[in-house]
């Protein structure tokens, strides 16, 4: 989100963070603590102190193996699933929906996003056993727990078009640096996303 990325930006400035662009991990020399990074003028070396090391997300192998995923554009070459973006239905499979981290969609790739499909695909679902039409519609509801120092983060909840929707509009602004955003990220939602993985959430 642009008005995300200026406010990252500034923090990094009055932070006097160095941040490097266009530069792709190869490799990580870890007795050297040396990390090979690809960039547009080629390899370059970085010594580090403390690395944290993010892989490209693509959908698991038995998606991307299967006849689901996109065939063609910008999902195509991970493997998401070919879904409407609007109701999470196939595009060419009329029977199966994807939410979540398989669908391939342009947001929507977080628990909180989620929360927010499922009520859709149930929709329509229960719609197409009944032989009708559900009007329910994903807008592209994405939450994301910025941390920006220790008991400090920013909640930054938004949809496809890259509009704020705060859920708690007047308590928690979106691009403020709050203690109670640090606290909901570390003691709210990781049990919650442990008992998602237990199926109990």
């Amino acid at each position: 989100m642009p008005i995300v990325s200026e406010k990252v930006r500034m923090l990094f400035e009055e932070r006097k963070i160095k941040v490097r662009y266009d530069l792709v991990l190869e490799s990580i020399d870890l007795g050297r603590r040396v990390a090979t990074f690809k960039t547009p003028t080629g390899a370059v070396e970085t010594g580090y102190d403390f690395i944290n090391v993010i892989p490209p997300m693509r959908a698991p192998d038995a998606v991307r193996n299967s006849p689901l995923p996109w065939q063609d554009g910008p999902w195509k070459s991970d493997g998401w699933i070919e879904v409407n973006r609007d109701n999470l239905r196939h595009k060419r499979f009329n029977n199966v929906f994807a939410i979540g981290d398989v669908a391939g969609v342009p947001k929507g790739k977080t628990a909180a996003s989620v929360k927010w499909q499922v009520p859709v695909v149930v929709d329509h679902l229960v719609a197409s056993l009944a032989g009708k039409e559900s009007a329910s519609v994903y807008g592209g509801y994405t939450s994301c727990p910025l941390i920006t120092r220790l008991g400090r983060a920013m909640l930054v909840e938004f949809d496809y078009k890259d509009n704020l929707v705060p859920s708690f509009p007047g308590v928690i602004a979106p691009l403020a640096e709050l203690w109670v955003t640090w606290v909901m990220k570390t003691m709210a939602l990781k049990p919650t996303y442990l008992s998602m993985l237990r199926g109990r959430a």
